[in-house]
Order: structure tokens, then C-alpha cells, then sequence
């Protein structure tokens, strides 16, 4: 007969097959919850470079890693993870389904960890991180846009980490420089009015109408045609390998400089400027997607509690609406 215990930690870990919780043991002094998994003996798992489904084990690694809080009690997650052997890559250490490649801590640990950061101050976040058993000088990696007081708050509290500039934020400021160049040429030009839409969709988003009148439009209004083009090339840009990408963006915007597009020019002036935190993409290819997503359940629980006395609630709020946490009982 299966454990309760175990099973409900299971669940609640969102654990699939073949992957068990094997034992659990709390400290109540430490305030630590430690809990081994496991996987069935003769298993075979995905290689990590995705081109077989069916290897078998070849030795094992032990893993830890910091997961969200259990109430008051830390939680640590602990594993051997297996190496396999694949006929075409040789021996790999496999992607473990609760945490990033090389992380120490559990995705959904990380998750709740960004949101923290974006809803409190840098110096209360690497506070709040300390507190729950993390550590800023682990925190080797961040994702942000243009925003200075989060770049300057990253750089003075977390000493180790970087910044990567997050890719949806600086394509949103593309649009933006495309369309005050629609803007300012709709001024001598009103048959550009209410066409923003339309400059702004992927090409593979718009209707076989909307493409036919996009031709149209580039071919008769010259200044926001060439935008458009200059903002296709830019987006080229996120399919080139972290080799090519580099003399691609420097040749973009020298281009840039070159139309006399006064709203582009000073995207390209930014994005240069910055041109370090763009490339470290293709290095790291994080965003805040995730984060937004998170953000958006978080906001929605604070507008309906019309905002928290304490810190301490707010936390708590967040580990509720979006920690994924799970009540149910074993039956």
C-alpha cells in the first residue's frame, strides 16, 4: 500500500512517471522539509539532445535543489539523476521535469522568485530570497528590459548575476519607433490613417486583405515602406546563431543611421548602447514571458484585496495564487 504522505507530496510536486517520492524527513528544529525522489528501477529516459526516447541508464549524479516553502519549513528536493547512454551522443545528463539544466533551484521556486522581483524592490527581493534558503550570489542570470532602477538594483544586490534584455521588450520598442515614423509621416500623408495595425503584425498574422493593402502602403508612403523594412530585418535577426548575430546588429544599425528615420535612429542609438545585454540572448534565450503570464494572476488577486497591510501577506498571496500549491487529500 502506497504511503499518504508520500502520495500527497507526489501530487503536490506534480510528479510524473517514473519519477516517485521515496522518502521525506523533516527537521522540525532546522525547519526543513528534505524529500527524496526516485524513479522505478529499469527505466529508460529521453536523451536531452531530443532525438531518442528510450535510453537506458548509465550511472547516476546527485542533485539538489532549493524548492518553494512547505508553510514555514524550507524544502529541498534531492534526486540522483541519471546519465544515459545514447547510441548517437554518447553518455548525457538528462532534463530533470522540476528545474532548468544546471539550476540549483526548482522552476517553480524560480517563477515566484521573478515575481517577487518585479513587484518589490531589488534590495527586498534579494532579502525575501535570502530568507527562504536562497542565495544572490547564486542568482547568476536575469532578464529585464530598459527599466534603470531594476538594472541598478540587479547590479548593486546581485554582484554575480547578468543581464539579458528581454527580447519581447525591445521588439515593443521597435513597433513603437515604427509607428511614430507612421505618425509623423501621416501628417502630410492622411491616407496612412489607421493603418497601425497593420505595419505593426507579423507578416505571417495579417489577412490575405490586410497584406494586399500592406503592399500598397509600402509602395506609396516611402518613409514608414522603409521603417517596415529596416523592422523585418531586425526581426531576422532572433533566427542567426550567437556567432552571426553580433555583425548582423552592428551592420542594422549603422543602416538605421544611414535613412534618416529620426524615431528608428534612436532605437538603434539605445539598442547599441546596449548591445552586450541584446546579444547575451542567444546565449541564454530567457524572457519574461513567464513572468508576465505569473504578473498577471498576481495583480488580479491585488486589485480584488485592493493592496496587503504587510509584506508578509503579499507573499503569501503570491505563493497562493500562483505557487500551484495543492490541497487535496489522498483518497
Amino acid at each position: 500500500m502506497e504511503d499518504p504522505t508520500s502520495v500527497l507530496f507526489q501530487r503536490a510536486l506534480g510528479l510524473v512517471p517514473p519519477w516517485e517520492v521515496a522518502n521525506i524527513t523533516f527537521d522540525a528544529e532546522r525547519h526543513r522539509l528534505d524529500i527524496q525522489l526516485s524513479f522505478d528501477r529499469g527505466a529508460r529516459f529521453a536523451c536531452p539532445e531530443g532525438d531518442s526516447d528510450d535510453c537506458p541508464v548509465h550511472d547516476l549524479t546527485e542533485k539538489e535543489w532549493r524548492h518553494l516553502n512547505f508553510f514555514e519549513h524550507e524544502a529541498y528536493l534531492h534526486a540522483k539523476v541519471p546519465r544515459v547512454r545514447c547510441a548517437k551522443h554518447g553518455v548525457r545528463l538528462i532534463q530533470v521535469p522540476w528545474a532548468r539544466a544546471g539550476s540549483g533551484f526548482t522552476l517553480l521556486f524560480e517563477a515566484l522568485a521573478m515575481v517577487l522581483m518585479r513587484e518589490m524592490p531589488v534590495k527586498a527581493a534579494a532579502r525575501d530570497l535570502e530568507a527562504h534558503g536562497g542565495k544572490a550570489a547564486n542568482v547568476f542570470s536575469f532578464s529585464s528590459d530598459l527599466h534603470r532602477p531594476y538594472r541598478l538594483g540587479i547590479q548593486e544586490h546581485f554582484p554575480n548575476a547578468t543581464l539579458t534584455l528581454d527580447r519581447y521588450h525591445v521588439v515593443q520598442l521597435l513597433n513603437r519607433a515604427v509607428d511614430e515614423v507612421r505618425r509623423r509621416e501621416q501628417r502630410t500623408a492622411p491616407g496612412l490613417k489607421n493603418s497601425r495595425y497593420t505595419w505593426l503584425k507579423k507578416p505571417s498574422k495579417l489577412t490575405t486583405r490586410q497584406s494586399q493593402d500592406l503592399l500598397y502602403l509600402r509602395d506609396r508612403y516611402r518613409q514608414t515602406g522603409r521603417a517596415y523594412e529596416l523592422k523585418l530585418k531586425f526581426d531576422d535577426m532572433w533566427s542567426l546563431n550567437s556567432e552571426m548575430a553580433p555583425g548582423y546588429l552592428v551592420a542594422w544599425c549603422s543602416e538605421v543611421r544611414r535613412s534618416g528615420l529620426e524615431p528608428l535612429k534612436a532605437f538603434a542609438d539605445s539598442i547599441d548602447k546596449h548591445r552586450y545585454d541584446v546579444l547575451r540572448w542567444f546565449r541564454t534565450h530567457i524572457s519574461i514571458g513567464v513572468l508576465e503570464a505569473i504578473n498577471g494572476l498576481v495583480q488580479a488577486a491585488k486589485r480584488r484585496a485592493r493592496g496587503y497591510r504587510t509584506d508578509r501577506h503579499y507573499i503569501a498571496m503570491i505563493y497562493m495564487t500562483a505557487g500551484k500549491l495543492n490541497f487535496e487529500l489522498p483518497t
